[in-house]
């Protein structure tokens, strides 16, 4: 019983002992500025991402849609300051949305920033159908992030500097709610 007591008193002061975490869950470098979030408006969810990119992810703008064959739209709010790289686009199929993400990030001159994005996409109605990525990739895995069963990804948020530094999923939306 006293062991017990003892465990239990050092298990509720082991957290004090713990280093702080990261103030944000997102994926990539330490760097940058908080940005976002960015949200589809009501009703819609991330079907795609649109950017400029070289070696690394240097801007980002969400596509939303309903995945239903109506048009999607481009969100005007452009993440990230620079203007390198090529235009570069990543679509999940028709009739899809993204329903996570996969990040990875290289280091770039002397900062860890974000290489590639990769969508993962699944039907509207039910099921795993692909995947859409934006960037030359390469680097490491900086993890992925995903929505709960039956919701798909609405909004993102992140830190930017000159390149896009990290990036998480913010706001996710049932499939209900996608009419």
């Amino acid at each position: 019983m006293r062991i017990a007591t003892m465990l239990l008193g050092l298990a509720c002061i082991a957290p004090a002992l713990a280093p702080p975490a990261r103030a944000d869950d997102f994926l990539g470098g330490e760097g940058g500025v908080a940005f976002g979030p960015v949200n589809c408006p009501r009703g819609q969810a991330v079907v795609g991402i649109f950017g400029r990119s070289g070696n690394v992810i240097d801007t980002l703008q969400i596509i939303c849609g309903k995945a239903d064959g109506s048009p999607d739209m481009v969100d005007p709010r452009r993440i990230g300051p620079s203007a390198g790289g090529s235009a570069v686009s990543a679509v999940c199929p028709p009739l899809s949305l993204a329903q996570s993400i996969q990040v990875n990030v290289r280091d770039h001159h002397g900062a860890v920033v974000v290489s590639q994005i990769t969508l993962v996409c699944e039907l509207k109605t039910a099921g795993s159908l692909g995947r859409a990525t934006l960037g030359a990739g390469g680097g490491g895995d900086a993890g992925s992030s995903d929505c709960p069963v039956n919701t798909f990804v609405a909004g993102f948020a992140g830190r930017a500097g000159s390149f896009i530094d990290a990036i998480g999923i913010t706001t996710c939306r049932h499939v209900r709610s996608l009419n």
